[in-house]
């Protein structure tokens, strides 16, 4: 296959020079996603520097190689940063639409990640942005919001006063998300979505959860950082790592949440009332928002439906969405007992 450097060079030349294009290449062979960002982005802001740039005039954009951002991405960041100016991070969240039709339970998984970025994500980040610019934002109960690796679009002095993307824990994503939350930065949701593949297959998409998740028992650590450098106080940082693990053991319990609704019926005597409220449940949790990201990504021009193999398939995903949770919840207690240590898995192709 052809190198990165390679393909830089041939991006570089596409467009007449019309569009630089650097590549930096991280002399340590046992770096990470986040240390590769790290050296790129600092190797920007030096540069940008000795040209007279300060760090408050840059922002850097953080994508994975598979990323598929909006093509509005741009225009939309220039429109978000004229109506806010204070802005200081801006995150792009995404729907994972990238590859349907790869199956029953792929895109089943594909739609319930999809409806989780809608009812979860974006929401958080704007309670927490919206409380972060408010004029008591040292609330007792300080939002915890979340950045993610790609779609991230960070001002460079926020970057470097925040330390960069963490590089202590397994993932660098919801850690970076932390210590904003901690420094009272704001984190702007971005209104175009990045289209994502999922995984395609079970295991997949076991493995990607199992991935996912470590940044979830990994928030006291998040929190030993932000102590470390000096962010929010003793208390909003127990907020926010309290914010943290519910979050985790929500998602632990959402596999046999789902198990109790669909024997219900099996249980209960008043079988009739049991199967109405559980199929209105099951409904009311997945099915209906499943139909409106269909009709949405079809007026975007993707072929997703929502029938009865969708709908069985999002059935099939939430009964396994715990599955890779308690995986790693797992292998993060043999690491406490034993020492042993694990590295960042890939997720995807």
């Amino acid at each position: 296959m052809e190198t990165t450097p390679a393909l830089a060079a041939t991006l570089a030349c596409s467009h007449g020079g019309q569009a630089p294009v650097r590549h930096y290449h991280l002399p340590d062979p046992g770096g990470v996603m986040a240390d590769q960002v790290n050296y790129a982005a600092h190797g920007e802001l030096d540069r940008l520097s000795a040209a007279g740039i300060t760090p408050e005039r840059v922002w850097l954009a953080v994508y994975n190689a598979d990323s598929s951002p909006h093509p509005q991405t741009l225009a939309r960041v220039a429109g978000l940063l004229t109506a806010r100016p204070d802005a200081q991070i801006i995150q792009q969240s995404a729907l994972f639409a990238g590859s349907l039709g790869a199956g029953l339970f792929a895109d089943g998984a594909a739609l319930l990640q999809s409806r989780w970025t809608l009812a979860r994500e974006v929401p958080r980040l704007r309670r927490q942005s919206a409380q972060a610019r408010a004029v008591d934002r040292m609330h007792w109960w300080p939002r915890l919001g979340h950045c993610v690796g790609h779609g991230l679009f960070v001002r460079g002095d926020v970057f470097t006063h925040l330390g960069g993307l963490p590089t202590a824990t397994m993932n660098e994503d919801l850690a970076f998300g932390y210590l904003a939350c901690a420094a009272g930065v704001p984190i702007d949701p971005l209104p175009a979505l990045e289209f994502a593949d999922s995984p395609r297959t079970v295991a997949g998409v076991i493995r990607q959860t199992r991935q996912w998740f470590w940044s979830y028992p990994e928030y006291p650590w998040a929190g030993g950082l932000a102590a470390g450098a000096g962010l929010g106080s003793r208390w909003s940082r127990a907020a926010l790592t309290a914010q943290g693990l519910a979050r985790g053991a929500l998602w632990l319990a959402q596999s046999p949440a789902v198990a109790a609704t669909v024997a219900l019926p099996f249980a209960s005597r008043r079988r009739g009332a049991a199967t109405a409220a559980a199929v209105g449940a099951l409904a009311a949790y997945y099915g209906v928002p499943f139909a409106l990201i269909a009709r949405h990504l079809r007026r975007a021009g993707h072929d997703a439906r929502c029938g009865p193999r969708e709908l069985l398939g999002g059935l099939a995903a939430c009964l396994a969405s715990s599955l890779g949770p308690w995986w790693c919840l797992g292998q993060a207690a043999r690491a406490r007992l034993t020492g042993i240590r694990y590295t960042h898995g890939k997720t995807e192709r």
